[in-house]
């Protein structure tokens, strides 16, 4: 996953399920959480941004 991919999000922990969006840059992981893998930053549909763990996203169309 990359910058410029587009993603899925697959989880129901979000308004944005199901959703395509753009990859736009790459999130430290959160020390309050613990998590160790980066997380990315996704561009939706409406202007909104938002971080996200890889887990919860789907490659849809790489980037070439």
């Amino acid at each position: 996953m990359k910058i410029g991919d587009l993603v899925r999000f697959f989880s129901d922990e979000s308004d944005h399920a199901g959703e395509i969006g753009i990859i736009i840059r790459e999130a430290p992981g959160s020390k309050v959480l613990k998590e160790t893998a980066r997380r990315k930053v996704v561009l939706w549909p409406g202007g909104s941004m938002c971080g996200y763990p890889v887990r919860q996203l789907e490659v849809i169309s790489e980037r070439r």
